[in-house]
């Protein structure tokens, strides 16, 4: 029953959508109010007063579950006005509203509030009703009169227990962060929005090197790529972003051929044309990570043909037409998609194309080590990493890999060689 109220909203993608075709009047602004310690201000009796209501009135109860309503408010009852928690050794009960981290307790609080905000609402005289309201959680976006802020006070007289109270943030130099979202109010009344991060905000993420499957790391790009894509307006905002995105990722040690695999992936995906009535029957299961293990079971369908098929289109995109020595230079010096554009664009060649597979293996942990180990034998090559495998160079001696003379900190090797 959560969610379905006209007045909320899923997330800051929905808005972002909803926002781009909202027009705000002159004498109209925007305003947020927060509601102050939700879960233990919930009013418990009044929430289940209102449950109770939205369960009769529910025609498909019962297709759902064999319990009666009373049966359902019964257990509910009881999970709510038993909440317990300890602190120094000595066991609490919690008397008054909701406790934090019960499952149960966020889908009290929002029917709660979808009630209490449907009355504000209607009970709002027309001078200070607003003209666009959406809620997610405790939070709430509004476009209000600008006369009539000081009047919203309204909100905190619909609670019966005078428990829940709102707080009211007004726009700043137009701007109003709302979730992750920026909202800026033009001058002629339409709207954009950024990505907004709190003063306290550190963009830390999961760094690359870290003990967690490759999937995981990719979707860490793939959402704050899908965030930049989906929440900001401007075409110049949207480079910024991505600017910023490849600067926090480099600094946790995200190669730049993983955020551009994701990149091209969503590039790709959003090209193809979908049908509509297509419907996907693969069933998914959920399973923890267990280094050495996952990647036993993992699946990979990635063949020869269609990796070459990719990396020759991209560099026919990059190099077709005549190239001048002033745009070659300025090409070499974009990091492409593949490194083999790079490549191509760098020296001004065409790669043969004519490539084989140098070794077969199905465990993935080993192919990673051929990866690395190939990698490493092979003067010369276009590669961005190391492989699949960080291999030290202590084993260079082994694998009869030519090594610089002097290490260098920085960790790029010198021209001159010696065995």
């Amino acid at each position: 029953m959560v969610g379905n109220a006209t007045h909320s909203i899923n997330n800051s993608k929905e808005l972002a959508t909803e926002l781009k075709d909202l027009h705000v009047s002159p004498n109209h602004t925007f305003v947020s109010f927060d509601v102050v310690s939700l879960f233990t201000k919930t009013p418990t009796e009044k929430s289940l007063e209102i449950i109770h209501e939205c369960l009769r009135a529910d025609q498909t109860l019962q297709n759902r579950t064999k319990l009666k309503v009373e049966d359902v408010m019964e257990l509910l009852s009881l999970v709510v006005n038993t909440a317990y928690f300890s602190f120094g050794n000595i066991i609490y009960r919690q008397k008054s509203g909701i406790a934090m981290g019960s499952p149960i307790s966020p889908i009290v609080a929002n029917l709660f509030l979808e009630w209490l905000e449907t009355e504000a609402i209607s009970r709002a005289n027309d001078n200070i009703r607003p003209t666009y309201w959406r809620r997610y959680v405790d939070d709430v976006l509004a476009v209000v009169e600008k006369e009539s802020i000081e009047d919203l006070k309204h909100l905190n007289t619909i609670d019966p227990t005078k428990s829940i109270k709102f707080t009211t943030k007004r726009m700043t130099d137009n701007t109003l962060p709302f979730l992750d979202c920026l909202i800026t109010l033009k001058t002629d009344g339409t709207i954009e929005t950024s990505i907004y991060r709190k003063p306290t905000h550190t963009d830390q993420y999961l760094n690359f090197k870290s003990n967690h499957p490759l999937e995981h790391k990719l979707s860490v790009i793939n959402t704050l790529v899908d965030r930049c894509q989906n929440i900001v307006t401007t075409q110049q905002s949207k480079r910024e972003e991505m600017k910023h995105i490849r600067k926090v990722l480099n600094i946790c040690e995200y190669p730049n051929w993983a955020i551009n695999r994701v990149i091209h992936n969503k590039k790709e995906k959003n090209s193809q044309k979908k049908g509509e009535n297509k419907q996907d029957m693969r069933g998914s299961v959920a399973l923890p990570y267990v280094k050495g293990i996952s990647e036993k079971i993992r699946e990979t369908g990635r063949k020869l043909g269609n990796r070459i098929k990719e990396h020759k289109k991209d560099v026919e995109d990059h190099t077709k037409g005549v190239m001048t020595r002033s745009s070659r230079m300025s090409q070499s010096n974009i990091t492409h998609k593949s490194a083999i554009t790079d490549h191509a664009i760098k020296e001004n060649h065409t790669p043969n194309w004519e490539a084989k597979v140098l070794k077969k293996e199905g465990n993935i942990n080993k192919r990673g080590w051929q990866e690395a180990i190939s990698i490493r034998k092979t003067e010369n090559n276009m590669n961005r990493d190391q492989g699949g495998k960080w291999l030290p160079h202590i084993y260079d001696d082994l694998l009869e890999v030519r090594r610089p003379a002097v290490a260098d900190p920085s960790g790029i090797y010198p021209e001159v060689f010696k065995k």
